[in-house]
């Protein structure tokens, strides 16, 4: 029903607010497998980077500090008294990607809704304006101002080009593929007919080919007379050039058409495990870091505003997590990261999923004789000298 629905207010963005559509206007009749493919195509894809993204950790921090407050509990564990916070993050991504905008507003008690419908006017010196915004079941009866909420928008170009200019090639093709293909599975017949003439004998041939003979044909199960002087012979399936594999290519062309539009790399959906790891890189760097960038900016104005910002206040998405990440497989690189004095036991526990210690141990930061200057070097070969005299 989503589908279908998103599917239906495209096509009358589509062709504008008339009341009456025919099927002649910009190749409807002939478009719509098309436009049903790519919308699907859209829907997958949108769907497949709120799945990622839902699953990041939405950070806040207070001068320059992560703190987990409410504002981290809303965005990570419960975002209103219905939805987890997993599931309010899905929603708000995917509505992001796949309607290029998003509102969230808040009830009396602080809670993040996110609008299913809304109206939106446009100024130039002064803040957008919100109306008719519906949650579910209930529609706001007040108006919202740009301060007050949460709005978020996602430009690509290329996807209106897809839908506004690609399609319709894709229309030409995936018809064409459709029409061939189903003449290959299609019955033909002639029909040997020693005489014609007399009074009545063309009304009774129109009738026998134009209603009985199709009617046989379509039906699984039907009855034809059998009259003299007639021969029926049937010619058999002609071999068709398109299988329903060229059909399912054409398909996946379209998917992969609109996974690259989104900057999704086709290793990631279709699991090519070869390329996965550069292709994982590609995708948080190109694909989720935009959308990323989007969250954070409107959240940390929603949030803390110029002045919090300038005193070190600010919202964060940690996309780190979304690529898989073994331990035990990268257990040198976690020495490295310790031994180098980058990073204290806690802040690795942190960055792998794993419970801080909270130890003064656990927090302090180390630095092997290999990672030392040259003076400090130095300096201990001559204090083990003098040791030793």
């Amino acid at each position: 029903m989503r589908l279908f629905n998103s599917l239906s207010s495209w096509v009358k963005d589509f062709f504008g607010s008339k009341e009456v559509i025919k099927l002649s206007e910009k190749n409807y009749a002939r478009d719509k497998a098309a436009l049903a493919f790519l919308e699907l195509a859209l829907d997958r894809a949108s769907s497949f980077i709120a799945s990622s993204i839902s699953k990041c950790e939405f950070k806040t921090y207070i001068n320059n500090k992560l703190i987990k407050d409410r504002d981290y509990y809303d965005w990570n564990i419960k975002s209103n008294k219905n939805q987890p916070a997993a599931v309010f993050k899905y929603k708000l991504i995917y509505k992001l990607v796949h309607e290029k905008e998003a509102l969230v507003v808040t009830d009396i008690d602080g809670n993040y809704l996110i609008a299913d419908s809304f109206s939106k006017e446009k100024f130039a010196f002064s803040d957008y304006q919100f109306t008719n915004v519906v949650v579910e079941d209930f529609t706001f009866q007040r108006t919202f101002y740009m301060k007050d909420v949460l709005y978020y928008e996602y430009e690509n170009d290329d996807i209106n080009y897809l839908f506004d200019k690609v399609c319709d090639l894709y229309a030409s093709v995936l018809s064409h593929a459709i029409e061939v293909f189903n003449e290959s599975y299609t019955q033909r017949f002639k029909v040997h007919v020693e005489s014609t003439g007399g009074a009545g004998k063309d009304d009774k041939m129109d009738d026998l080919f134009n209603v009985q003979f199709k009617k046989f044909i379509e039906s699984r199960r039907s009855v034809i007379p059998e009259y003299n002087n007639l021969e029926y012979k049937e010619f058999g399936n002609i071999e068709g050039t398109i299988s329903s594999k060229d059909i399912a290519d054409i398909r996946k062309d379209m998917f992969n058409l609109v996974a690259n539009t989104l900057r999704i790399p086709p290793a990631i959906i279709y699991g090519d495990v070869t390329t996965l790891e550069e292709s994982q890189d590609s995708y948080i760097a190109n694909c989720l870091n935009p959308i990323v960038k989007i969250i954070d900016e409107v959240n940390t104005d929603y949030l803390y505003g110029f002045e919090g910002w300038k005193n070190g206040c600010y919202f964060s998405v940690d996309t780190s997590k979304v690529k898989y990440f073994n331990i035990f497989k990268n257990a040198p690189n976690i020495d490295k990261l310790i031994a180098s004095g980058y990073m204290c036991i806690d802040e690795v526990r942190d960055e792998t999923d794993l419970k801080t210690l909270d130890t003064e141990f656990s927090t302090q930061h180390f630095m092997t004789k290999n990672y030392s200057s040259v003076e400090d070097l130095l300096l201990d070969l001559d204090k083990s000298k003098g040791g030793n005299k």
